[in-house]
């Protein structure tokens, strides 16, 4: 069981530290300007037991791109309650492709590449302490 626990950390913790990199890349060369809210989407799923599940989701227009208008709808499910179609909101995204991006108001505890990498470092330690110390 020790084992079994030892090996979800490990690629937990593999997951975190690639996170933290592809989160920390966006962060150092990344592009920080603002976008404005044109929608917010309501999407309506059910679940197995019927029960309905509502996700809403951002619109945004992305600031000129050598000249090209650009609109990209954010992939993350938000709350609506923090939103107001027509808002500018703060954004990172990547200097040559514009619609890979983070909406900084968004950004959660584990997207935050510093906490990410201690995390993973922390469950690799327990993996490798569950895998080879204890047996």
């Amino acid at each position: 069981m020790i084992v079994l626990i030892g090996i979800v950390c490990f690629f937990y913790a593999a997951y975190c530290c690639y996170s933290a990199v592809e989160y920390y890349k966006l962060f150092a060369t990344g592009v920080h300007t603002t976008a404005t809210i044109s929608e917010i989407e309501k999407i309506t799923h059910y679940d197995e037991d019927n029960n309905e599940v509502i996700y809403y989701y951002l619109h945004l227009d992305l600031p000129n791109y050598h000249g090209w208008k650009l609109g990209k709808k954010y992939e993350k499910s938000i709350d609506p309650t923090k939103y107001v179609i027509g808002d500018s909101v703060e954004i990172i995204h990547n200097k040559d492709k514009p619609t890979e991006l983070v909406v900084k108001k968004e950004l959660t505890y584990m997207e935050n590449p510093i906490n990410c990498l201690l995390i993973g470092l922390f469950l690799y330690l327990v993996s490798y302490v569950s895998c080879y110390v204890i047996e």
